[in-house]
This record gives structure tokens, sequence and C-alpha cells, in this order.
């Protein structure tokens, strides 16, 4: 993982113009979430929250978009992406357990969220896990059409499926497929630039590489 990140260091510094001590500030952009898990077969039902949208990606498949809030990215990608005001209710018809302000943290690959239950603060905890290096193509963590970037339960979040709804143990269950691509204050030029050389570069190498 560290090398991944470290590959992309070079491209993304360059791109937004970054040295050793700058960041990126990110300001908008979208983290879109397809459910892969079948919450039907423990008896509960997700909707949005907030300002959550629903859609469908290039398959047809129901997402969830959530919105950029905020959030920051070194020349390292060592960060967090914030998602303020968005979030999924988990409802078995008579509790609900909100997930929200969603916060991806790039560093311990992990999206934390504020815990509700009934509307009552429980907690903030990571509540999936995910590794960046399982990606055969670095390209496809920013493809919002076709997400493919797996979302495991951490252990936190299926203790309290557990303790609320009478679930399983779903640790390391994949909840679903995710996607994301912040923007930063950076003009577009820049920013295209960024994407087209940096995350194509880094591609290209890769395919290279495995047909060598």
């Amino acid at each position: 993982m560290r090398k991944l990140f470290a590959t992309l260091a070079v491209s993304f510094a360059a791109a937004f113009g970054l040295s050793s001590a700058q960041a990126a500030v990110l300001t908008s952009g979208s983290t879109v979430v397809q459910p892969t898990i079948d919450l039907g077969s423990v008896g509960l039902t997700a909707s949005p929250f907030g300002i959550t949208q629903v859609g469908t990606d290039d398959q047809g498949d129901t997402i969830f978009i959530f919105a950029v809030s905020g959030g920051e990215l070194d020349d390292s990608l060592a960060g967090t992406i914030e998602h303020d005001g968005v979030g999924v209710d988990l409802t078995n018809g008579m509790s609900v357990l909100s997930l929200r302000d969603f916060l991806i943290d790039t560093t311990t690959q992990t999206i934390s969220a504020q815990v509700f239950l009934n509307d009552v603060f429980v907690a903030a905890a990571p509540i999936f896990e995910f590794n960046v290096s399982e990606l055969v193509d670095i390209t496809d963590l920013f493809a919002l059409g076709s997400p493919t970037l797996s979302l495991t339960i951490s252990s936190a979040a299926a203790g309290v499926l557990t303790d609320v709804f009478g679930a399983p143990d779903l640790t390391g269950a994949q909840f679903g497929l995710a996607a994301t691509a912040p923007s930063s204050e950076v003009p577009l030029p820049a920013a295209a630039w960024f994407m087209a050389t940096g995350i194509a570069a880094y591609a290209a190498k890769r395919r290279k590489a495995v047909k060598a």
C-alpha cells in the first residue's frame, strides 16, 4: 500500500503544485458505494440519510452517492476525505441505526462514521475497511460509474449490528464496492493533467509489468 501511494506521490505533487509541507484542500466531488451485501438475509433494509442521493452505476446496479464536503490530501496522498450531511439508515422496522458524516482516511484505509441509534448519538467509529492495493488498475479508484474497491465491515460495526439487530458476526464481510473522485480548489486544467498523466502513466506501467 505504501509503495502504491509513493508511486503516485510525484505525479500528484507535480499536478497540484504541492511541496512536501502542503496539502490539497478538497472542496467537492463524490464518493459512491454499490451495496453488495444481502441485508434482507439479516432482516434489514437500507435507505439514504440527509443529502445522500440514490442512483445507478453503468451496469444498472443501485448506488448511494455521497457528496464530498472537505478534507485534505498531501503529496503522498495521505489524508482524509470528508462527507458531511450524508449517511445511510439501516432498520429492521423497529430500530434505526444511522451511519452519518463519513470520513475516509487514506492512511489507515478506513471509513469512519457518526453512529446514531434511533437518533441518539452512540459513537464515532470506523465502520468499513479497504485495501487500495487490491485494485487491478488504480484508475478504478476514480471510476464513479463502475465502483470496484471492496469495503469490508469492521469489527466495531459488526459488533453494533449484532447488539442492535441480532445479526451474525459480519466482521470482514463485504458491504459493497466503492469509488471516489474528490476535487480541490486547484484549477481544472491542473487536476485534469493529474488524471491524464499521473494516474494514466501509473496504470500503463502496471499493464506493461503484467504483460512482461
